[in-house]
């Protein structure tokens, strides 16, 4: 279990921390190369220093693009981070990083959080997610569906947009159950402003409100499927249970499938929109989705081995939740 409140950091976290943002702002979004660099290395500030010797060339070029001056600006802003009592930071370095999101390869080199995030408790959650423009019909299915994920013992995971998101949170705290939001933006920027109530909430509840950008950042247009990605790696599945034919939900299922994990459809969105189907027919992105009707359906083919091939063709069930 981690708290927001953490013990005090070890002498040279500052600057590992500050090497590792420092390398983040010299590559290019998605970080995950980064992360997964330094992982590899075990140090940030020996790759920039040379005191490592470059593992690859993306890594020489890091050490060439970092200088000590951009290493003392970051050290300055991690030690604002490092003063909040409101704030927790993980890096990859860190044994309290969500053991879940470090099995992805994508996983970000930087977390901040509000709250308490449980390991291995919230790992073992469900992302609960949909379009923010939902009808009535999908809000309800949403509020069901983390109704019996609550009452099942699981973490309802979602990334506090309007819509579905909120559904799924506001029903997981009213149920007594534990909910996680991610942010597409900095933890000091809320997005939508109309859910900042929503996520002191969460904290106040026990849960915890994350983010992979510096508090400071403000969500962008680009911020929000790297937000899925991470939704995706933090949990052990994802339910779709409303979405667009452009939605970033589309974003969150093929990560979750290239991830591995676990992706329930309600039959409603496979029966409206294109890509779902194509996620339940075929294995493109390395495994199939499952076509639900029910939160029943989600929890019984969570006891069953996850599929490793399509489903022949015709045999989806398409019939609409109730």
């Amino acid at each position: 279990m981690v708290d927001a409140s953490t013990r005090p950091p070890p002498a040279d976290r500052v600057r590992e921390l500050a090497s590792l943002l420092a390398m983040a702002r010299a590559s290019s979004p998605p970080w995950h190369a980064v992360a997964a660099l330094v992982g590899s290395a075990g140090t940030a500030h020996g790759i920039v220093t040379g005191e490592v010797p470059p593992i690859n060339a993306f890594a020489a070029e890091l050490a060439a693009a970092v200088t000590a001056d951009d290493v003392a600006a970051c050290a300055v802003e991690v030690d604002g981070w490092l003063a909040r009592d409101d704030l927790t930071v993980w890096s990859v370095l860190d044994d309290d990083y969500p053991t879940q999101l470090r099995t992805v390869h994508n996983h970000p080199p930087l977390l901040f959080a509000r709250g308490t995030y449980r390991d291995p408790v919230d790992a073992d959650g469900l992302c609960v997610v949909g379009t923010r423009s939902a009808s009535d019909l999908g809000l309800r299915r949403a509020r069901r569906v983390a109704a019996d994920l609550v009452d099942a013992g699981i973490t309802v995971i979602s990334g506090l947009a309007l819509g579905i998101d909120t559904a799924a949170h506001t029903t997981a705290l009213d149920c007594g159950g534990r909910t996680v939001a991610v942010l597409g933006g900095g933890l000091d920027h809320v997005y939508p402003a109309a859910n900042r109530p929503l996520a002191d909430l969460i904290v106040e509840a026990g849960g915890v409100v994350l983010s992979q950008y510096v508090p400071s950042q403000r969500p962008s247009r680009s911020s929000f499927p790297q937000r899925n990605i991470t939704m995706s790696g933090l949990s052990r599945g994802t339910v779709i249970v409303e979405a667009g034919e452009t939605s970033g939900t589309r974003t969150q299922a093929r990560a979750a499938l290239e991830h591995g994990r676990r992706v329930f459809i309600l039959a409603n969105v496979v029966d409206r929109r294109d890509w779902a189907r194509e996620f339940v027919e075929t294995g493109r992105y390395g495994a199939t989705a499952t076509v639900v009707r029910s939160s029943d359906d989600i929890l019984t083919a969570l006891r069953a081995p996850a599929p490793d091939a399509a489903p022949p063709a015709g045999q989806a069930r398409l019939t609409g939740i109730a």
